[in-house]
């Protein structure tokens, strides 16, 4: 019986180890590329950057014109749509497709030869995404050869902004032509992506070719799940005979 009570023991010790054990996270990913309404660029479907969670080379891009009052429901990257998520872009914007971008004849020309641009700021309000979470967003700028820069900001304070711009870059890199910035979204589940020009040389044209957005959902675990089976053991141990 004292082996028992001690095996009993050892079995609630692991399932409060186990309850206690952070949750695992599986990652959603929202991408969105800006096109044209007549012109171009084709539909972009694949990778991501390098890194993000999720991508693949299936990856399902939103496309998005992006004019003053639009609202682009979202769907993630597998193509299922988000319910009561959207996008809506404020501000004097146009969209473009410029084919001569260094990225055309690479797999990301189609996300790289399309862009939104602005001359005095403008803005992208996301709703319906997951409360008080974590994401982190990726903001794709390669500008045109006037080379323009990118500044950003999340609900109105500056985050980052692009320096020199490298056109003669046909791959991605952090800071020329694509920004990471974390995000938190309010209680609601929203935030708002601020962009405009960094005034360079008179350059005063902000350009986004795409975003991709990526956040971590939390669901059971599998060792918490194990934890719930040790305390039912032990709940049925407890009431055994054997302990008599």
């Amino acid at each position: 019986m004292h082996n028992i009570r001690r095996f009993l023991y050892a079995i609630v010790s692991v399932a409060m180890i186990a309850l206690s054990t952070p949750l695992q996270a599986k990652a959603e990913l929202i991408n969105i590329q800006f096109v044209t309404e007549d012109s171009g660029p084709p539909a972009y479907t694949g990778q991501t950057i390098a890194g993000i969670p999720g991508s693949t080379p299936s990856s399902v891009w939103n496309q998005a014109v992006g004019f003053n009052g639009q609202i682009k429901p979202l769907q993630n990257s597998f193509g299922t749509d988000i319910k009561d998520s959207s996008v809506t872009f404020l501000g004097e914007t146009s969209t473009v497709f410029y084919d001569n971008s260094n990225f055309v004849g690479s797999p990301y020309e189609n996300l790289m030869t399309g862009y939104i641009s602005t001359n005095k700021g403008a803005s992208m309000t996301f709703t319906g995404l997951n409360a008080n979470a974590k994401y982190d967003l990726y903001v794709y700028t390669q500008g045109n050869t006037e080379g323009q820069q990118l500044q950003v900001g999340i609900n109105g304070v500056t985050q980052k902004y692009t320096s020199t711009s490298n056109l003669n870059l046909n791959t991605f890199q952090e800071g020329t032509n694509y920004l990471k910035v974390q995000v938190l979204t309010n209680g609601s589940g929203g935030f708002t992506l601020n962009y405009v020009p960094k005034n360079i040389a008179g350059l005063n044209e902000g350009i986004i070719n795409g975003l991709s957005l990526s956040s971590s959902a939390p669901e059971p675990s599998t060792v918490v799940l194990v934890g719930i089976g040790g305390l039912l053991l032990a709940f049925r141990l407890r009431r055994s005979p054997l302990l008599i």
